[in-house]
């Protein structure tokens, strides 16, 4: 989690779109991590990012929530 914390601060939209795709592959592996991983996504503060790339995180969380789903089915 420490991890995401630490990108998701970042001010770089690329770099917190590589840390969101990150964590889709550790939600296959680790599917107990889901709770703590949909709580920080809900804190990230989208506005913080440029417009422009802004659509496309929220495009990334929504497909990460997506294998949250997906894993909670298993």
């Amino acid at each position: 989690m420490t991890f995401f914390l630490i990108c998701s601060k970042n001010e770089k939209g690329t770099q917190v779109r590589q840390c969101i795709e990150a964590l889709r592959g550790a939600v296959i592996f680790k599917p107990a991590l889901g709770g703590k991983i949909l709580s920080n996504l809900n804190e990230l503060e989208i506005s913080a990012f440029k417009e422009s790339i802004r659509e496309l995180i929220l495009k990334d969380i929504e497909k990460l929530k997506d294998a949250l789903n997906d894993g909670r089915n298993i």
